[in-house]
């Protein structure tokens, strides 16, 4: 049962940080780029990104 926890417990994550990595990246890239300094709005795409990957399909 221990050998089969880790490859579950990286294929139900790896979705969410993967998608968390890619929305951070690029909204930390698009304001550098910009050169604006507003960081209160950092979190949210990244926040709305990982609830979409979360919510069931039906």
């Amino acid at each position: 049962m221990l050998n089969e926890a880790l490859p579950t417990t990286a294929a139900i994550a790896l979705p969410m940080l993967a998608i968390a990595a890619l929305v951070g990246t690029v909204v930390a890239v698009v304001p550098a780029a910009a050169q604006v300094q507003q960081r209160t709005l950092a979190p949210l795409p990244k926040t709305f990104a990982v609830g979409a990957v979360m919510e069931p399909k039906r």
